[in-house]
């Protein structure tokens, strides 16, 4: 279905037309008469009481080659490549202001059908009233002298464009025979569609709408003249008029299939680690904005916590206090929408006592007891009362990641296992199963779930190495297969900015099903935050519907945000200035999040959803359990701006909400951030701005 996008000159009116000429509007040697055109228009906070410790890893070091034999891996295959796009600037034209009009004009709309569908854009818009031209993207020029008005559209037009006029005239007291003619004019010659139309007074008013097809680039003229020498200026009357260029665009037409369902959602999150005791430094006020900002706005349903048990003293967690407060707030804030948050525990290193090289720090494995073999049942142990002692203190563990990123030598806090053990490396298979036996043991079913492996890399065939004799073995034990993003695809960073290709890791999301899915594992994305926003959310729409997954965190909710931009790589920056005031502000991935998060609520179902002709708009869809609500999230990566149309056929949509953010990656002052647009146009459309996220949220009946 064609949809038009209009540019629009909208000149309103009251002009008496000069009787006693009947001749066409070219002089004497078919020049046309000269026009005036139109002109080409902090610091880092001290924490006294919190040991130093070194931010977030780069993905660029070397993770760990074990001397294991070799896992077949799955065929290689090419990445997509970065798609170039190249923006639309539009220049808008300087006004030139009209002579006073003889007659007070009536201000005139565009056709209420027109309107009213959407389907028209006043990009362009003049109102001439007392002599004042107001707005802009207009030139007018008068030629009383010769029983004539001209004025330019608001910008060149190209060969092939269509040019359409609408006009209203008062006719008094004249012959019906009386005739308005309409010229377009370009260069200066009449244009082979000259004489275009013309108006009969027909009962003392007369309304036209014309067309022409323009052969030739340039600036474009409208011209009117008449036919009957009886029309004096108290007789007629050119109340108003109205001429765009309209330029053919094909709708994107939306589909969805209830009937085809994917994964069912456990939830959107991140991580509250380093950093996090900094919400609870903040003003009382500020504390509770940050706070409802994370949980009452983009209501975070996953939280994920960092194990630190008997890191420094004994039996405890230093920073168990922090803990405790992150997650009363979201306990608080999610029992307003009657739900509870979700705790996944991961574990950074174990107590220096348990590691290879006798420190918290990476660069060690599980330690060896005396005669030479990795402790795993201890370690089990230390994991069992470390859960417990959370309990005990009020936090609910419902999910267990037992080492992050035990492919990967970290420069802080870390662990390194094998995918099967050797002299150098403890397995993680092993590890993984010794704290299973030890939880179901002691829990039984009260056991939290198990995330496995929470590597660096999202790469299946490296994956599937680290669990293969796990799921040999009991492979029941594991939950959901977990990752991070940090390899297996495109994306990179350099003094905290990032860029992401999210299409680059399409083939290995596609692939998580060929070596998980006869398993029925959930898939969790546990960790990333490279990209700017815009590719954030892409990203995230990739991993729902490319990869299937059931849950994905971001990062850190909160980081230091000295000196960071908007496009900084967390989703909310806390500074501290020179007097010890702690503040905060969002970031672009605050909303990238926030339009997943806030409305596709753990226990949605995504459906099939699809838009036809289409390589720069993403989509997902997602069903509330008991069928009235769905969630639409549509991201435009493109640069220009495209209307989406959703139908009505197959379901019936009694209300509709829609929220929008523009985050441009070249223009900042262009960005719109998380705004309540409404809802849905007429025909069911929605506009979709140049790199921008929608979520729409469609009631059911």
């Amino acid at each position: 279905m064609k949809h038009k996008i209009r540019y629009f000159f909208c000149c309103l009116m009251m002009l008496m037309l000069v009787a006693g000429c009947s001749a066409p509007m070219l002089d004497e040697e078919g020049a046309m008469p000269e026009v005036t055109e139109a002109p080409t228009a902090t610091e880092t906070p001290i924490v006294t009481d919190v040991p130093e410790v070194t931010e977030a890893p780069m993905a660029t070091e070397t993770p760990i080659v074990t001397d294991v034999p070799e896992v077949t891996e799955a065929p290689a295959v090419t990445e997509a490549p970065d798609a170039t796009e190249t923006p639309i600037v539009t220049e808008a034209p300087v006004v030139t202001k009209a002579p006073t009009p003889m007659v007070t004009p009536t201000p005139i709309e565009p056709p209420a059908t027109e309107a009213s569908s959407g389907a028209l854009k006043l990009t362009e818009f003049v109102k001439i009233e007392n002599g004042k031209a107001e707005a802009s993207g207009s030139s007018l020029t008068v030629f009383a002298d010769r029983q004539k008005i001209a004025f330019a559209l608001p910008r060149a037009v190209q060969a092939g464009e269509t040019v359409r006029f609408s006009t209203n005239i008062v006719f008094s007291d004249v012959d019906t025979a009386s005739v308005i003619r309409f010229y377009l004019i370009q260069g200066t010659s009449v244009n082979s569609c000259s004489d275009i139309g013309y108006v009969y007074n027909t009962d003392g008013t007369a309304t036209v709408t014309l067309t022409a097809t323009t052969e030739a680039d340039g600036l474009l003229l409208c011209n009117y003249d008449y036919n009957d020498a009886s029309l004096t200026p108290q007789k007629v009357t050119i109340q108003s008029i109205i001429a765009f260029v309209e330029e053919e665009v094909n709708d994107l037409q939306y589909t969805f299939d209830f009937n085809k369902k994917y994964q069912v959602i456990d939830g959107f999150g991140a991580a509250f680690t380093w950093y996090a005791d900094w919400i609870f430094y903040t003003s009382d006020a500020d504390e509770k904005a940050l706070l409802d900002a994370l949980f009452s706005d983009a209501k975070l349903s996953v939280i994920r916590l960092k194990n630190e048990y008997e890191y420094a003293m004994d039996g405890k967690d230093k920073n168990i206090s922090t803990m405790k407060n992150v997650y009363n707030a979201a306990v608080e804030r999610a029992a307003e929408y009657k739900e509870e948050p979700i705790v996944l525990l991961s574990c950074w290193s174990p107590p220096a006592s348990l590691k290879s090289n006798s420190s918290i720090n990476g660069g060690g494995t599980l330690a060896k007891d005396a005669d030479g073999n990795y402790r795993y049942d201890e370690y089990a142990k230390w994991w069992v009362e470390s859960v417990k002692y959370y309990r005990e203190n009020g936090l609910k563990i419902d999910y267990v990641s037992i080492q992050n990123e035990c492919d990967f030598k970290a420069g802080y806090d870390g662990c390194e296992f094998g995918k099967s053990e050797t002299y150098t490396y403890a397995s993680y298979a092993k590890a993984f199963l010794a704290v299973y036996r030890a939880f179901q043991a002691e829990f039984g079913e009260d056991a939290p779930k198990m995330i496995a492996p929470e590597t660096m890399t999202c790469k299946p065939s490296d994956l599937y190495a680290y669990i293969k004799e796990i799921i040999e073995t009991e492979p029941k034990s594991i939950y959901g297969v977990g990752y991070h993003l940090y390899i297996g695809g495109s994306s990179s960073e350099e003094n905290n900015t990032s860029t992401a290709n999210p299409d680059s890791f399409n083939t290995n999301f596609s692939n998580l099903e060929t070596y998980f899915g006869k398993y029925d594992y959930a898939r969790w994305q546990t960790e990333f935050f490279r990209g700017k926003g815009i590719q954030t959310a892409a990203l995230i729409s990739n991993a729902m519907t490319q990869g299937n997954m059931n849950s994905y965190l971001y990062w850190g909710a909160v980081w230091d945000g000295a000196g960071d931009s908007f496009e900084a790589n967390e989703m909310i920056g806390i500074t501290k200035d020179g007097n010890s005031k702690f503040t905060w502000k969002y970031c672009a991935d605050y909303y990238a999040v926030r339009h997943f998060s806030e409305f596709v609520r753990p226990g949605y179902t995504r459906i099939e959803a699809s838009i036809e002709s289409n390589d720069t708009v993403k989509n997902s869809a997602y069903l509330s359990e008991d069928g009235k609500t769905l969630v639409l999230v549509i991201i435009n990566t493109g640069n220009e701006e495209r209307i989406m149309r959703i139908p009505a056929e197959n379901c019936s949509i009694t209300d509709s909400d829609m929220y929008q953010s523009v985050l441009s990656t070249k223009d900042t002052s262009k960005n719109v951030l998380y705004e309540n647009i409404g809802e849905l146009g007429e025909g069911n459309t929605v506009s979709l701005p140049g790199e921008s996220i929608t979520t729409i949220v469609l009631s059911l009946e």
